[in-house]
């Protein structure tokens, strides 16, 4: 009985991806389960109306008529999904509607679309998104893209975003997670450094990896920024200043303890291009003075 059940869940399930396979605009006229597939099926499909029709499918402007076609409501007019032409739809219009599984598949289908634009910028932007995001489900798109791309800046952002995704990944192989420290380490900026400070619970190789190209990472920061300017001074009693990394949080304590200058105030206004941070320094240097 139980194989009998498998079988039949099986011959369920397989009509709608083949659908999808033959027709995916077929399946979003149908139920959810053919939606979810139709989406799938259309981000991969090269058709030039997909991402027009998924895009929206997730604004809720996708409409279909009693003959099942296909509709996108677009400023007061209407236009054919499959051609992109506009016209008029034969009997009123119901909205087609998503459900938490085709919401999921639709967010999927434009992060892959996106990453295979014809505009290298569109490309960039939606890699720098995955970075941020580091969304495990955009590894199989960002793997396809990468596969293809041929502009080297783009190529250098997708390999950064899967580095990302690849160190939040569960399941990833060691070797992939030592990897993808070594492209964040290269990339060395405070986004990267953000991801390498968040290693210390993964396995011991690459958490110690992490926090060496993370300190790397912080010294070259260091060696790249402007000195700060500052004159040799005697504090006023009761004052001293001490800097907590990496967040570069300044705090004044009590202790009458004379400084001239102070090393680690030199190396944060070195460090950081960060401009609130400095601001912070300065308006404390300023505060001692006064």
């Amino acid at each position: 009985m139980t194989l009998l059940r498998v079988l039949l869940v099986l011959l369920a399930l397989t009509p709608c991806a083949v659908r999808a396979q033959e027709d995916p605009f077929a399946g979003l006229a149908g139920g959810f389960e053919d939606v979810r597939h139709a989406v799938e099926a259309l981000a991969l499909s090269g058709n030039a109306q997909a991402e027009p029709t998924i895009r929206a499918l997730q604004d809720g402007k996708l409409f279909v008529a009693p003959d099942k076609s296909l509709w996108i409501k677009h400023d007061g007019a209407t236009v054919n999904a499959r051609t992109g032409a506009a016209g008029e739809p034969p009997g009123p219009l119901k909205a087609v509607r998503l459900n938490n599984a085709v919401r999921r598949a639709v967010d999927a289908a434009m992060g892959d679309l996106t990453l295979r634009s014809h505009d290298p910028a569109a490309r960039a932007k939606a890699a720098e998104a995955v970075f941020k995001s580091h969304d495990p489900a955009a590894l199989p798109a960002l793997t396809r893209a990468l596969a293809k791309e041929q502009d080297p800046g783009v190529r250098r952002a997708m390999e950064q975003a899967r580095a990302a995704v690849v160190l939040t990944a569960p399941g990833t192989p060691e070797a992939d997670r030592l990897a993808a420290v070594a492209t964040l380490s290269a990339r060395g900026d405070l986004d990267a450094v953000s991801v390498l400070a968040s290693l210390a619970h993964q396995p011991p190789a690459v958490a110690t990896a992490g926090a060496t190209a993370r300190s790397r990472t912080l010294m070259r920061s260091s060696a790249s920024e402007p000195a700060l300017s500052m004159q040799p001074q005697r504090l006023p009693p009761l004052t001293w200043i001490s800097l907590h990394p990496p967040r570069l949080q300044l705090s004044i304590h009590d202790n009458a303890r004379p400084l001239s200058p102070v090393p680690s105030l030199l190396y944060a206004g070195r460090m950081t291009a960060n401009t609130s941070a400095r601001d912070r320094l300065t308006a404390a240097l300023t505060r001692i003075d006064d």
